[in-house]
């Protein structure tokens, strides 16, 4: 794993689905942009981050208005992995 990754959790303590669907993104990442290691890309930190997925059996847009609302997790994940940097604008 490179050097510059940030993780907040053990990729063994994540549930196995989600460690799959890291692994599925790496894969995508990697057959989309290439081994960044050897280039200037290289020097931007790594990210990953996953979240997981909800619905709400009922409650749409009620709590704020003092109704119920029941949100439920479901075995689905959302999960974002990339290279980045803080870029400037021009106008900065």
């Amino acid at each position: 794993m490179p050097t510059n990754v940030m993780m907040h959790a053990s990729p063994s303590d994540l549930p196995p689905n989600v460690q799959s669907l890291i692994g599925r993104a790496k894969e995508l990442f990697d057959r989309s942009f290439g081994n960044v290691d050897d280039d200037e890309r290289a020097s931007f930190p790594l990210f990953c981050s996953s979240a997981p997925g909800r619905v709400n059996l009922i409650g749409e847009h009620t709590d704020y208005t003092g109704g119920y609302v029941l949100p439920l997790a479901i075995g689905y994940a959302t999960v974002c992995y990339g290279r980045g940097g803080i870029v400037k604008s021009s106008s900065d």
